[in-house]
């Protein structure tokens, strides 16, 4: 993928923290509108689908 001008987006840890404190940390009401169930935290996510990550 080619990158245009600008810095480059985060990666890793940067972006992780990003977010979870950052910008994306806002919580709106378009997940439940598109799928009718209220969206759920990164860490839940996280603790779902632990074992599809490599250690």
């Amino acid at each position: 993928m080619t990158q245009g001008p600008g810095p480059s987006p985060p990666q890793g840890p940067e972006l992780m923290a990003q977010i979870a404190e950052g910008p994306w940390a806002e919580i709106t009401s378009t997940v439940t509108d598109l799928t009718g169930h209220a969206p759920r935290t990164l860490d839940d996510y996280l603790a779902d689908h632990a074992g599809d990550f490599p250690r």
